[in-house]
């Protein structure tokens, strides 16, 4: 970790002035940066390294947490790593400007019923969705005509 500081303390002084171990530390254990720090990190490391892959879907990953974006492999969910990295692009997008706000727990809770409601879906055995599904349903189609309205 003290190389990394040390690394982007050098390749963008500006972004990372003031930058501490336990930050940095903090960005692999708990907390994600924000995205526009993530955005900062990425140019930092630019100078030097090649970064493969969608870079997108990377900083998706690190913020948002999921699955591994380079792995096919299926998870606990039932959802391929792939489809969980495009959940969270999609909370993301939904989240908007609240995302640099929000904290892991509510975005891992966004995912959780979101995948809780397509596992239900999926499931041949299930005939009719449950009441909790069908609420978050109406809720969704009641704020999408709210908004088409206005």
């Amino acid at each position: 970790m003290i190389k990394l500081l040390e690394y982007l303390s050098q390749n963008n002084p500006a972004a990372f002035e003031g930058l501490s171990y336990s930050t940095v530390k903090g960005w692999f254990n708990d907390r994600a940066p924000g995205m526009t720090k993530i955005d900062d990190v990425f140019e930092a490391l630019s100078h030097e390294y090649s970064i493969a892959g969608d870079q997108r879907l990377i900083k998706s990953w690190w913020k948002l947490g999921g699955f591994y974006p380079f792995t096919e492999d299926r998870v606990e969910s039932g959802l391929s790593a792939k489809l969980q990295i495009q959940l969270g692009n999609i909370i993301a997008e939904a989240l908007g400007s609240e995302l640099h706000s929000a904290s892991p727990d509510t975005i891992e809770g966004i995912q959780s019923e979101v995948v809780r409601i397509v596992t239900a879906f999926t499931d041949p055995d299930t005939t009719e969705p449950d009441l909790k599904t069908l609420s978050t349903i109406v809720q969704g189609v009641l704020a999408t005509l709210r908004n088409d309205s206005f």
